[in-house]
């Protein structure tokens, strides 16, 4: 029988010019540099902004502020629907912000009912049924492993260490940077179990400018590469526009129905720019790893460019990749500060 770990929290914390904060509650820490500001939820077993089976705990970004724009969507009340609701943590698709996933469930399929696998980020599962894997279905999680992190004024750094009985095993360090106007999340998974790790990792970069909604102002643009323009197996095609390397909105988002599908990105160059074609408040999202595939997902409430990196480690070997971010504000009329 797995025994659950009690999750144990090392915190160094210096707090130079940054502060624990108490985001309605939830555990959180704000990190600073120049006009840059990022909330980090922290993770916690009782009382962090997300408990569940789907997102890497470490991955719940609040906000970002940059010269007092907001690129995020809004976090408070959120229930991973449409309209703001009573916001459970317990609720698999409620995380926010960048919400990263790694997609595999490891060891799910050579489990029997009420065995375990691993998902990383969160931990050791609980397999229900017979049926397929799910990230929709709040799995009951029996090992939380440990988790730790560290902090100085403009960067945070988790550590999170498992280790199962089913040959799964790894220490995931993930560090929050931020220069001048960029945040780079850097990870490094090394494997110290007894079996090879494969997953895709995906962050969901549920972006929203200033809360607004989405629109024909808008276009996700491809920096480094061209795009299969094909529109092929999309939800609601009919509100977008393929072009060689971006793709427009082409109505207003005024309701909650997603328009989404998967991108064929020729060169496997993932650099994407999100942009308000009228204010000109963009964010660019660039990988440092080929992208094993792309997928865009959005309505009234987020768009999300979601470049995915194959992450593939032998027992005892080390992979390593970034996700740098780069933000733009509106451009002010001449003669306005902003």
């Amino acid at each position: 029988m797995i025994k659950t770990t009690k999750i144990l929290f090392l915190i160094y914390c210096f707090f130079i010019g940054s502060t624990l904060l108490s985001a309605s509650s939830y555990p959180s820490t704000t990190l600073k540099s120049k006009g840059l500001e990022v909330l980090v939820f922290l993770p916690d077993s009782t009382t962090s902004y997300y408990q569940a089976a789907r997102f890497d705990w470490g991955s719940m970004v609040g906000q970002i502020t940059y010269k007092n724009h907001t690129y995020l969507q809004q976090w408070e009340n959120y229930n991973g629907r449409g309209p703001a609701d009573k916001h459970d943590p317990l609720v698999p698709n409620t995380g926010t912000g960048l919400a990263e996933e790694f997609l595999a469930a490891l060891g799910y399929d050579e489990a029997p009912v009420n065995g375990f696998f691993v998902k990383i980020g969160v931990g050791i599962l609980q397999k229900k049924d017979t049926a397929m894997y799910s990230f929709a279905i709040p799995y009951k999680i029996v090992n939380q492993g440990i988790r730790t992190f560290s902090q100085t004024k403009n960067s945070l750094t988790f550590k999170h260490s498992l280790n199962s009985e089913i040959g799964y095993g790894y220490e995931l360090e993930r560090t929050y940077q931020l220069i001048d106007n960029k945040l780079t999340v850097h990870h490094k998974l090394t494997n110290t179990g007894k079996k090879r790790i494969e997953s895709e990792m995906i962050s969901h970069n549920f972006m929203q400018f200033d809360f607004g909604a989405f629109g024909t102002d808008f276009s996700l643009q491809f920096l480094k590469s061209t795009i299969d323009n094909s529109n092929q197996k999309w939800a609601s095609p009919n509100r977008v526009k393929f072009n060689d390397s971006s793709i427009d909105i082409l109505t207003d988002m005024n309701d909650y129905m997603p328009c989404f599908g998967g991108i064929n990105v020729h060169s496997k160059n993932g650099n994407c720019r999100l942009i308000n074609k009228k204010t000109g408040m963009a964010v660019t999202i660039e990988p440092d790893k080929e992208v094993s595939s792309f997928v865009a997902w959005m309505w009234q409430k987020a768009f999300c460019a979601e470049p995915r990196i194959l992450v593939d480690v032998e027992p005892g070997k080390v992979f390593s990749w970034d996700f740098v971010y780069g933000f733009d504000r509106p451009q002010a009329p001449k003669g306005d500060v902003d």
